[in-house]
């Protein structure tokens, strides 16, 4: 049997409903306690199979809290798992790398993968390491009341085929501001509310051409696509990402024209803009600008 609330019941739970709808945040801002991007150096390591001692790999992270004061210390924990959860918390195996307490600055980790979670990924992963061995890092970070995580999978693979060479981190050569080129950080004085256009180009070799094995035995030569996303503590920015590989699913004028419009706050004050971009294979690369509203 359905019960029914009475009109008044309903009309109450109506009420109850709006008033805790919560007030969604654009992706693009940035208000508080944020990791914006993870960066492993190098983000794909290639071993020969068999081998088990494995080559240092340098994690570093691009976090903003617009909140903390100059110099604020943050406690923080790196894991690194098995990857077959969205979390290492879950995951079946897990080892906690490295706990510390710093500024945001100062974040970096010297990761060297142990054998007991290497093994665990390959049972773990579908493919059992055809392609490469996913694991996963996930970085912890806390201040006061304010909380962050967030989590990078990087690929351990064997050199097959022979021409396969390891990924490299893309990066941004300089952003253009209205189709002028920056010398630096600096956005320089902008009017409230007037539009600027914000062109990333990236650096020389960021997209690479890299050969894969197929499931035929035979091998293939891929393109890699560069996708951006852009943050702000200040003003609007639209679209929030862009670039990324052609689909009839996507909106292509964002993979044609990767550049975002920041528009400056109403009120004067400063703003930190971050660039974001990564390739399809795990590498990420970023900059970052300030601004002056007057």
């Amino acid at each position: 049997m359905v019960h029914s609330l009475p009109m008044r019941g309903l009309l109450a739970l109506a009420l109850l409903a709006a008033a805790c709808t919560p007030e969604f945040e654009e992706v693009w801002q940035v208000k508080d306690l944020r990791i914006l991007a993870l960066r492993a150096e190098p983000p794909e390591v290639l071993v020969p199979l068999g081998v088990t001692d494995f080559p240092t790999v340098k994690i570093t992270a691009l976090v903003a809290d617009p909140l903390a004061p100059e110099g604020a210390l943050f406690d923080w924990e790196l894991w690194v798992c098995s990857a077959e959860e969205s979390r290492c918390e879950v995951a079946r195996t897990k080892t906690l790398v490295k706990a510390a307490r710093s500024t945001l600055e100062a974040i970096e980790v010297e990761l060297k993968l142990d054998q007991a979670t290497y093994i665990d990924s390959i049972l773990a992963d579908p493919l059992k390491g055809f392609g490469g061995v996913p694991v996963m890092v996930e970085l912890q970070i806390r201040r006061d009341a304010f909380a962050a995580r967030a989590v990078k999978r990087i690929v351990y693979g064997a050199p097959i085929p022979a021409k396969k060479t390891p990924n490299a981190n893309p990066t941004i050569a300089r952003v253009k501001a209205d189709d002028y080129p920056l010398a630096g950080p600096a956005l320089g004085a902008n009017a409230k509310g007037e539009k600027v256009k914000l062109l990333p180009e990236p650096g020389p070799g960021a997209k690479e051409r890299y050969w894969v094995a197929t499931y035929t035995g035979g091998e293939r030569e891929l393109d890699e696509y560069l996708s951006y996303a852009f943050f702000t503590t200040a003003g609007k920015l639209s679209p929030a990402t862009t670039g990324g590989k052609p689909s009839p699913f996507v909106d292509n004028k964002k993979v044609d024209d990767p550049s975002s419009d920041w528009t400056p706050p109403e009120q004067a004050g400063s703003a930190t803009i971050y660039l974001v971009v990564r390739d399809d294979r795990g590498g990420v690369g970023w900059t970052t600008l300030r601004a002056e509203v007057r």
